[in-house]
């Protein structure tokens, strides 16, 4: 399933990509039109590029706990 724009909501946040409702930003159509074009398949294998890339240059951010201790996450890839 290809990303469809259309139902892409925002729910009053804002979002850097798209303003509602489901319109890419000034600058972004490019970007927006070539997602939108790629397939499922297409769309997974870059998504999983990223997430492998992320953690193999260790981008990472440290939560602390209540109890005084932490624990490092990968950076959240969300596309």
């Amino acid at each position: 399933m290809a990303i469809c724009w259309d139902d892409y909501a925002v729910h009053g946040l804002h979002d850097e990509l798209i303003q509602a409702p489901g319109r890419p930003r000034p600058g972004a159509e490019a970007l927006c039109a070539y997602l939108a074009s790629l397939d499922e398949e297409a769309l997974g294998v870059r998504i999983a590029s990223a997430e492998s890339l992320i953690r193999l240059m260790g981008i990472s951010f440290r939560v602390y706990g209540e109890d005084g201790g932490s624990i490092d996450r990968h950076w959240p890839y969300d596309l």
